[in-house]
C-alpha cells in the first residue's frame, strides 16, 4: 500500500481551510482595492515630487551659471593676482568689475534668494554684495569656507551674521582657478535664503500629512518641507533619515542623478483609511465564514489523528515509569506510525543500555574487590625487606641485595601513589627497576629501552600498572626460552585522538593458534583471571572500564620475530 504522509494530508486539509474561503475571496476584493487605491496615492505624489526636482535642478543651473560667469570674468580675475600691497588701491578697472558684478547679481531670477555675495582672493581681496554681505565678519567666513571639502553646497546652517531676520542660510562656494596656471586664486561665497528650494515644495506640502527632504550625495541638507514649524518638520523626517517612517506614512524618493541630489517624502495614509476601512469590513465577515469552516475541519482532524497521537502517549508514559515491556506497535503508514516505531527502539535500547550497565557495574566491584586482596601491610613487608637486605649485604650477596632494594623501591611507589592514573615517566620508572630484577635472575641478558617521540610526553597520565603484564609475558614466554636473552622496546608516540603505548621483543613469537585464543579471550572477557597476577585480561577490561570502548590493546607477532603489544589509551594530562 502507498504511504500517504502526514505531510501530505495537511496540505490537502489545510488547503481546503484556507484556500477555497479566504484565499478566493478575500484576495481579490481586499489586496486588489488597497494595492490599487496604494499605486495610485504612490504615483501622485512622486509625479509631484518629480516636478519639483525639475525646478529645484534649474535653480540649481542658474546658480552654477551665476558662479561660472563670476569664476571666467577677467576683472575678476585681474583683481585676484594682484600683489597684496595693492588689492585695496582704487583703480578705475576694479570700480568697473564691481558695478558689472552687482548689475549681474541684480537682474539674475535667483537674485531675490541672495543674502550676500563674496569674492575671496587669496591676496587678501575681499569684494562683497547682496543686503547683509556687509554684516559678515571675515574671519568667520573663513571658518565656514575651510569646511568644504566636497560639493559646493553647505546644506542648511546658522546664518554668519546675528543681526540678520534670516536664522538660517545655504551657502554655495565655488574655487576660482588662475586661466594660465589653474591654481586656486580665491573663492565665490554666496548666501541664500533657505527658501531658494523651500517655495518649490509650496504646491506639495499644502495638503497636510506631506513633508520632504532635499540632500545632496554627500548627506548635506538643502531644504526640510512641510505644514508645521521646522522643529516639528526636523522630528518627523528624523525617522525618515534613520529609515524608521512611521507605519502612518510611506516614503519617496527622487534621485537627479546630474545634480546628484534626492528628494525624500513622506505621505500620510490618512486618504486611504476610509477605503480601506470598508474592504476591512468585507475581509471581517469573510474571516467569519472561514473560521466556521475551519473549526468543522479542525473537529474532523482531531478524531482522525487522535488515536495514534494516544497510543504514543501511552507508550511514552511507560517507558518514563520503566515498564518498557508494555509498548506497543500501532497500525499507521504515516510519520506518525515511523515515530512511533522510534519509540519502541528507543524502549528496547534503554533495556539494553541498562543491561550493559548492570554489567559494568558488576566488573567494576569484582575489580576492586581484587584490588583490597591484593593488599597486604606495608610496614611488615618493607622491615622483611630490610632485614634481607641487611643479611645480604653482610654475607656479601650483592646482587640480591641491589634485587631486594628495588623491589622496595616498587612497592614503596605503589603504595605511595594512591592515584589509579599516574604519569608515563613514572610508569616508565617502575618498568625500569622491574626489568633490573628480572636482569638479576636472567643473568643480564634482558636489554630494555624507552623511547619517547616528545619529552613532554612523559606528563601525560595512564593507568598505573598497564604496561609491566605485557614486559612480564615478553620476559617469561618470549625471551626466557633463548639463550642468548633478547631486547625489549617501549615506544610512545601521540596520535591526533590517542596516547600510543607500543611494547616490542625480539623473542620467540606466539603461535597463531595460542595468538588466537588470547584475542578470543579478550573479546569474551569474563570475571576469571588467573591468581596471582593483574593480567592481560585485567589490563584490558580496567582500560575499558575506565577509558571507554573505543580504546583498549591489540597484539601480534612482528615480521622480524617477537611479539607487538598495542596499547591505545586517552590523551590525559
Amino acid at each position: 500500500m502507498k504511504q500517504k504522509s502526514l505531510r501530505y494530508r495537511l496540505l490537502l486539509y489545510f488547503t481546503l481551510i484556507a484556500i477555497i474561503p479566504a484565499f478566493v475571496t478575500t484576495s481579490i476584493t481586499f489586496f486588489h482595492n488597497q494595492k490599487d487605491i496604494q499605486n495610485s496615492v504612490i504615483n501622485d505624489n512622486q509625479q509631484m515630487l518629480s516636478q519639483v526636482m525639475e525646478r529645484i535642478s534649474h535653480k540649481i543651473s542658474q546658480v552654477d551659471d551665476f558662479s561660472n560667469w563670476i569664476c571666467q570674468n577677467p576683472g575678476i580675475q585681474d583683481l585676484l593676482i594682484l600683489p597684496s600691497e595693492n588689492v585695496n588701491s582704487y583703480t578705475l578697472a576694479k570700480a568697473q568689475t564691481i558695478r558689472e558684478l552687482r548689475l549681474q547679481s541684480s537682474y539674475r531670477p535667483i537674485s531675490e534668494y541672495i543674502l550676500s555675495l563674496f569674492i575671496v582672493g587669496n591676496n587678501g581681496a575681499d569684494i562683497r554684495d547682496g543686503p547683509e554681505a556687509s554684516l559678515v565678519d571675515i574671519n568667520i567666513l573663513h571658518k565656514s569656507m575651510n569646511r568644504f571639502s566636497v560639493g559646493y553646497w553647505s546644506g542648511i546652517m546658522e546664518n554668519l551674521t546675528p543681526l540678520s531676520d534670516n536664522q538660517s542660510v545655504l551657502m554655495y562656494c565655488h574655487p576660482i582657478l588662475d586661466p594660465l596656471s589653474h591654481a586656486i586664486t580665491g573663492h565665490v561665497a554666496i548666501l541664500f535664503s533657505e527658501n531658494l528650494f523651500l517655495d518649490e515644495f509650496k504646491y506639495f506640502t499644502q495638503s497636510p500629512g506631506k513633508y520632504a527632504l532635499l540632500k545632496t550625495d554627500h548627506g548635506q541638507i538643502l531644504s526640510l518641507a512641510g505644514p508645521k514649524s521646522q522643529e516639528q518638520v526636523i522630528d518627523i523626517l528624523s525617522d525618515l533619515m534613520k529609515q524608521e517612517a512611521s507605519p502612518d506614512y510611506f516614503t519617496l524618493n527622487v534621485i537627479n542623478s546630474v545634480n546628484r541630489l534626492t528628494i525624500q517624502g513622506l505621505v500620510s495614509t490618512e486618504p486611504m483609511r476610509q477605503q480601506i476601512t470598508t474592504t476591512t469590513m468585507s475581509m471581517i465577515l469573510l474571516v467569519c465564514i472561514s473560521l466556521a469552516i475551519t473549526l468543522l475541519l479542525a473537529y474532523f482532524l482531531s478524531i482522525h489523528f487522535n488515536r495514534p497521537i494516544v497510543q504514543m502517549t501511552a507508550n511514552v508514559r511507560y517507558i518514563s515509569n520503566g515498564q518498557f515491556l508494555k509498548v506497543s506497535a500501532i497500525e499507521d503508514q504515516s510519520e506518525l506510525g515511523e515515530l512511533n516505531r522510534h519509540i519502541i527502539q528507543m524502549s528496547q535500547d534503554i533495556v539494553q543500555l541498562m543491561e550493559d550497565q548492570k554489567k559494568r557495574e558488576k566488573e567494576k566491584r569484582y575489580l576492586e574487590m581484587r584490588i583490597l586482596q591484593a593488599q597486604i601491610n606495608p610496614h611488615f613487608l618493607y622491615n622483611t625487606l630490610n632485614s634481607i637486605k641487611l643479611m645480604a649485604s653482610m654475607q656479601g650477596a650483592y646482587n640480591i641485595c641491589s634485587m631486594v632494594e628495588k623491589l622496595g623501591q616498587m612497592l614503596r611507589v605503589n603504595q605511595q601513589i594512591r592515584e589509579e592514573w599516574i604519569m608515563l615517566e613514572e610508569e616508565l620508572a617502575l618498568l625500569e627497576s622491574y626489568i633490573y630484577i628480572q636482569n638479576i635472575r636472567f643473568k643480564g641478558k634482558i636489554r630494555y629501552q624507552a623511547q619517547m617521540t616528545d619529552h613532554n610526553l612523559g606528563k601525560l597520565k595512564i593507568l598505573k600498572f598497564t604496561l609491566q603484564p605485557f614486559v612480564e609475558n615478553s620476559i617469561l614466554h618470549g625471551l626466557s626460552p633463548k639463550q642468548q636473552g633478547g631486547s625489549i622496546q617501549i615506544l610512545c608516540d601521540l596520535t591526533k585522538e590517542y596516547l600510543r603505548i607500543r611494547v616490542l621483543d625480539d623473542g620467540i613469537g606466539i603461535t597463531q593458534n595460542k595468538l588466537h585464543e588470547i584475542q578470543t579471550a579478550l573479546d569474551h572477557s569474563d570475571n576469571t583471571e588467573e591468581e596471582g597476577g593483574i593480567g592481560i585480561q585485567n589490563v584490558f577490561r580496567r582500560i575499558k572500564l575506565r577509558c571507554g570502548l573505543q580504546y583498549g590493546i591489540s597484539i601480534n607477532n612482528r615480521p622480524e620475530g617477537g611479539v607487538c603489544v598495542t596499547v591505545l589509551l586517552p590523551v590525559t594530562r
